[in-house]
């Protein structure tokens, strides 16, 4: 391989535009949507995204809680449901790329799911340091096949290939950034995807309103928020 082949290597690699990140469809694609594959710059890029989104909205939101004389366990809790809500995002982007490895994408779902008892303190203390290492290997395992190891370079039942091509002789392959919204191969595994989608909607749904309906609650009632300055989730995650 010459100079000119690995420039041109190079410059196909980090085509991907983080400018695609200002388009409402390419938003409601990646972080509401199960369906297709992304490759490995796609994932980190929108996982990028998703932290710089809600760094900036922590800036007005402390203000606005400033401003109604919040007290801090109660600043607290509204911080962390704001990040459970872009976590939940994450999880679209983690199923995607699974799905890019010939992966189940609801794999991605376990660990957010399994972070729920324990942040709103179900999880007995008997168990609690078994679940917290469950929780972290699922995670981890999800983080190395999606942000290090290499897609499927074939089709499969997710999604065309993000890969092309680069040399029909070599057969050497390049990863690309070609994700779209409708980046199905098949269309049979519309209802599938379609089910498998309703499913977690329900679940995040469920799972968001009785977070916010412990915060909201009524005061005399245990919210399971007590000891979350002594024990938040996300620290230890």
């Amino acid at each position: 391989m010459n100079i000119d082949e690995i420039l041109e290597r190079i410059k196909k690699s980090t085509e991907f535009k983080f400018s695609r990140f200002l388009e409402f469809n390419f938003l409601k694609s990646i972080f509401l949507s199960f369906e297709g594959r992304i490759d490995r710059r796609t994932w980190w890029y929108s996982k990028i995204f998703l932290y710089l989104a809600w760094f900036l909205l922590i800036f007005p939101l402390s203000a606005i809680m400033s401003g109604l004389n919040l007290g801090e366990g109660q600043v607290l809790r509204v911080m962390s449901l704001s990040l459970l809500v872009f976590f939940a995002l994450g999880v679209f982007v983690d199923a995607k790329r699974l799905q890019d490895r010939s992966i189940n994408g609801l794999l991605a779902v376990v660990p957010y799911v399994m972070s729920i008892p324990y942040y709103m303190g179900f999880i007995s203390e008997s168990i609690l340091n078994p679940y917290k290492i469950i929780i972290l290997m699922v995670e981890l395992y999800i983080f190395v096949n999606a942000g290090f190891l290499k897609g499927n370079e074939q089709n499969n039942k997710y999604g065309t290939s993000t890969y092309t091509v680069e040399n029909t002789t070599s057969n050497v392959t390049t990863e690309t950034s070609t994700y779209t919204p409708k980046d199905v191969v098949d269309s049979s595994k519309t209802t599938k995807l379609t089910t498998k989608k309703i499913i977690v909607y329900i679940i995040i749904g469920l799972l968001v309103v009785g977070t916010i309906g412990k915060i909201m609650g009524d005061s005399d009632r245990p919210t399971g928020f007590e000891d979350l300055e002594e024990q938040p989730i996300f620290e230890d995650l």
